[in-house]
């Protein structure tokens, strides 16, 4: 006999932004390398406890263009800016990523 787990109450839940951002570059780059950037500069900045907290992540599916979208908890989007601020090379190469836009339901960046 299993016991089910209640369902988390919505006030528990934690609340998400996204943040949609522009990597200026000369050329073009993939997503799976500005994703491994972003997370590597994370944990220096934050540390593994505070990547927990902050539940950060790259949503690779809307990389489009130069452009993602990162995810990350309320309590921390000004954290996450600077970490997207810090990032100045991928693989060899210089770049600057800048912050578009910031909302907590991601159909309203219009990607």
């Amino acid at each position: 006999m299993s016991k089910k787990l209640k369902p988390l109450l919505p006030t528990l839940k934690g609340r998400k932004r996204y943040i949609l951002f522009e990597v200026i570059a000369d050329e073009s780059l993939v997503a799976k390398d500005v994703a491994k950037a972003i997370l590597q500069r994370a944990n220096a900045m934050l540390g593994e406890i505070g990547m927990a907290k902050s539940e950060i992540k790259m949503l690779s599916d809307t990389w489009k263009d130069n452009k993602g979208v990162l995810c990350v908890d309320h309590r921390f989007v000004d954290e996450a800016r600077s970490i997207l601020m810090s990032v100045t090379q991928i693989n060899g190469k210089r770049l600057t990523i800048t912050t578009l836009r910031t909302s907590g339901v991601i159909n309203k960046l219009k990607i």
